[in-house]
């Protein structure tokens, strides 16, 4: 019998390249594996993420906001203050979106000035996912501003629909109260008088909180003898209070003419 020689046997006989060829084999079957798992990840990321997106814009197109809105800026300012106090931010646009920072139960209003047109500018106060809060929009009508109590924290979008540069915007927001009650006193009598120690520097209000008669009567206050402020306007009326910046520290006389008493006091202390 002839004999041939052996390197002309295939050399993927060899038992090394069997074993090499095994491997590549088993590797591009696990190649595909592992491409038809992220493919199949990656498909169910886009499918979760597309329904997320659809559930909340379908939620956006069926919510429809019932807007409580306001014809003046007093129709912005709260209800019942609380003992709190609210004052107005106001802002010049520079651009048809203007992001803010808000606290959830916040109260919030916003007024917008007329236009060139004479017109209310279109206006809504958006969600981080772009629902409607509350708009000066309703029943096809646009008014002056409207009001509400914010949802969630979290930042929100004021967008100007028919933006123009140089539009207004009034900001109704809870801010630290002014001012400071330090004492509250009653005159019995129909003319009295009672003493009160002044800080210099400090700017105080005495406002007649309540009186029998039917005007609230005429108080002065006096440093020793010298009238420094009552209550009477340059009109000849009577008014409710006086203001009065100390200049210097000391006791000073709050004298109160009245038909009769009695009248309650109460003294406040302003801050800067």
């Amino acid at each position: 019998m002839r004999k041939y020689p052996i390197h002309i046997a295939n050399q993927l006989n060899a038992s090394r390249e069997i074993k090499t060829r095994i491997q590549m084999i088993y590797q591009r079957a696990s190649s595909r594996a592992n491409l038809l798992k992220y493919s199949f990840l990656f498909m169910l990321f886009v499918l979760a993420y597309s329904l997320f997106v659809f559930r909340n814009q379908v939620i956006i197109w069926f919510h429809q906001p019932n807007p409580d809105v306001v014809t003046d800026m007093m129709g912005i300012q709260p209800h019942a203050h609380d003992g709190l106090w609210y004052g107005d931010a106001m802002y010049h646009l520079t651009s048809a979106e203007m992001p803010l920072q808000m606290k959830e139960g916040a109260y919030a209003g916003f007024g917008f000035p007329k236009m060139e047109s004479k017109t209310y500018p279109r206006v809504q106060l958006l969600n981080e996912d772009g629902m409607i809060i509350s708009t000066n929009v309703k029943e096809g009508q646009t008014y002056f501003g409207f009001r509400c109590n914010i949802p969630a924290n979290g930042t929100y979008t004021l967008k100007v629909l028919d933006y123009r540069p140089g539009q207004m915007v009034h900001h109704i927001t809870r801010k630290e109260n002014p001012i400071e009650q330090v004492a509250v006193f009653s005159i019995q009598q129909k003319n009295g008088k009672r003493q009160v120690k002044l800080q210099k520097g400090l700017i105080y209000s005495f406002n007649i909180r309540e009186y029998s008669s039917q005007e609230p009567g005429v108080m002065t206050l006096y440093l020793d003898k010298k009238r420094l402020a009552n209550n009477v306007n340059t009109k000849g009326k009577t008014e409710n209070g006086i203001m009065y910046r100390c200049l210097k520290s000391g006791t000073y006389t709050l004298d109160l003419q009245s038909e009769k008493g009695p009248t309650s006091i109460g003294v406040n202390i302003w801050k800067n």
